[in-house]
């Protein structure tokens, strides 16, 4: 699961994606999605 995480934070760097991109996605996932995005610009 630990690179599932991982892989979506990848993939929103590649991206280049932000929160705005979550009124795409399910509301079930969209507060851990506001999460990875916060970990991925931590990492730029």
């Amino acid at each position: 699961m630990h690179e599932d995480f991982t892989d979506v934070v990848e993939l929103i760097n590649v991206r280049k994606l932000d929160k705005s991109f979550v009124r795409f996605l399910h509301k079930s996932v969209q507060d851990m999605f506001r999460s990875l995005v916060d970990c991925a610009q931590a990492e730029d």
